[in-house]
């Protein structure tokens, strides 16, 4: 007879499993990063009021042509030839 901790790590999930309240893991803003720095660079070459990670990814999917030309000279991408298409 399987434990719940053996049905869990077999992949059978018991409906307790699905009821358990969910657990937050990581709730640590951390300054500055690389991510944080291209939204200000797009908010301002843009002239768009990013104000969160939320706003950068609309953003993005509204405009992935420039996202991804962006992200490629922002993070200075190598690959064996330049884009020419997105």
């Amino acid at each position: 007879m399987e434990t719940n901790d053996t049905a869990e790590l077999n992949g059978n999930i018991n409906g307790d499993i699905l009821e358990r309240p969910t657990i937050l893991i990581w709730d640590k803003k951390i300054p500055d990063t690389e991510l944080e720095k291209f939204q200000k660079y797009i908010s301002k070459k843009y002239n768009q009021h990013l104000d969160s990670y939320w706003d950068l990814h609309k953003w993005t999917v509204e405009n992935f042509k420039d996202y991804w030309k962006e992200m490629w000279d922002y993070f200075d991408i190598i690959a064996s030839a330049p884009y020419e298409e997105v």
